[in-house]
C-alpha cells in the first residue's frame, strides 16, 4: 500500500511538473487585433476614436450588461481622460485611461479588476485605405502571466477577445458612416449658401447704376 502510495505522488509530481514545463512554453505575450473598413473618411472616424465617451457608444459588452455602472472622469477626451465600470460577472469592473493621442491612433491603459486582475495595452488605429474610405484596427496587448499562460491551454484567447472587438467595429460602421453623411450634407448646404449669396451679391452690384 505504501510503494503504491509512493508510486502515485511521483506521478503526479511528474504531471505537475510536465503541466508547469507546458504551460511556461506559452507564448509570453497576449496581442490581439482585429480591423474592418468603413465607407467614412478619417475624419469622420477620428469622432468616434478619441472622447471616451463616444468609444463606449460602440462597445461590444454594453449589451452584456445594460445595467452596468459607469463613471467618466471630467474631461473624456484628452490624455490622462479615463472612465471606470462595475458590472456582472460578464463585463466585470476596471478602468480605462487614455495614454496617448496621435493623428490616427490612441491608446489606453487599461485596467482589470474583476474577474481577475490584470492590464493591457489598447490601441485604437485609423488611416485612409482608399479614396473615401478607413481602415480601422482595434488592438490589445498583454502579458501573460502564469495564470493567463494556463487558461490559454484550455481557450483561444485571441478567438474570444477577437470575436468581441470584431462585434465592436461591426457597431462602430453605421456610427462612423451616418457621420460622414452628416458632414456631407453639411458641406452641401454651405456650399449652396455661398453661391447664393455669391449670386445674390453679383445681382446687387449689376442693378448698381
Amino acid at each position: 500500500m505504501k510503494k503504491a502510495i509512493i508510486g502515485l505522488v511521483s506521478v503526479l509530481g511528474l504531471a505537475a511538473l510536465g503541466f508547469v514545463g507546458v504551460v511556461s512554453m506559452q507564448p509570453s505575450e497576449l496581442d490581439v487585433a482585429r480591423s474592418v473598413t468603413i465607407d467614412a473618411a478619417p475624419q469622420d472616424v477620428a469622432v468616434w476614436m478619441v472622447d471616451l465617451k463616444k468609444v463606449n457608444a460602440w462597445s461590444p459588452w454594453n449589451e452584456l450588461d445594460p445595467d452596468m455602472a459607469m463613471t467618466f472622469s471630467e474631461t473624456t477626451g484628452q490624455i490622462g481622460s479615463s472612465y471606470s465600470w462595475e458590472g456582472n460577472d460578464e463585463v466585470g469592473a476596471g478602468s480605462s485611461t487614455i495614454a496617448s493621442i496621435a493623428p490616427g491612433a490612441v491608446t489606453h491603459n487599461l485596467r482589470f479588476l474583476r474577474p481577475m486582475e490584470s492590464e493591457a495595452l489598447i490601441t485604437l488605429s485609423w488611416a485612409e485605405s482608399e479614396a473615401g474610405k478607413t481602415s480601422v484596427t482595434w488592438g490589445m496587448k498583454a502579458q501573460n502571466d502564469f495564470m493567463g499562460k494556463a487558461a490559454g491551454l484550455f481557450m483561444d484567447m485571441d478567438e474570444l477577445v477577437g470575436a468581441d472587438f470584431a462585434r465592436g467595429l461591426g457597431l462602430l460602421v453605421p456610427l462612423a458612416e451616418k457621420t460622414r453623411e452628416e458632414r456631407v450634407a453639411a458641406e452641401e448646404a454651405a456650399r449652396l449658401a455661398a453661391a447664393e449669396a455669391e449670386a445674390a451679391a453679383e445681382g446687387e452690384e449689376a442693378a448698381m447704376p
